[in-house]
């Protein structure tokens, strides 16, 4: 008799990248802007997704990070999690928060935030603009 082997949720087996089903943690698309601030430097991005574990982010400018270091990310409504560089290709990037994050949605929903995160959005744009002269 032979029993069948359920693959752990959020794993990847060799050559099989993890599709959404095998996801733990179910992840938003987003484009929304995004600080990441390591021992090194400070780098602006966008995050292209998010979910309670992590976000996958596009770095505009600056040093690149590596994986393992150990980073400051600050939300669009400007509250923060620590991360851990998860992987890096090119300008993206993988973080795994090191607590989990379960009102990432809120924290994305920049059109409900109000007028403060509005004006730290400009902010944001500016000073990521300023970076890439």
């Amino acid at each position: 008799m032979s029993v069948a082997m359920e693959r752990p949720i959020g794993r990847r087996t060799h050559n099989n990248r993890a599709g959404e089903n095998d996801r733990a943690h179910r992840r938003q698309p987003c484009d929304a802007l995004c600080k990441i601030g390591a021992s090194r430097s400070t780098v602006f991005g966008t995050i292209s997704d998010a979910s309670a574990a992590g976000a996958q982010c596009k770095i505009a400018n600056g040093l690149m990070l590596e994986v393992g270091e150990t980073v400051y990310f600050e939300w669009p409504d400007a509250s923060a999690a620590f991360a851990t560089v998860a992987w890096v290709r090119g300008n993206r990037l993988g973080l795994r928060f090191t607590q989990m994050v379960p009102d990432f949605a809120d924290k994305l929903d920049t059109a409900s935030l109000g007028s403060s995160t509005y004006c730290r959005t400009i902010a944001m744009q500016i000073a990521l603009a300023d970076s890439q002269r």
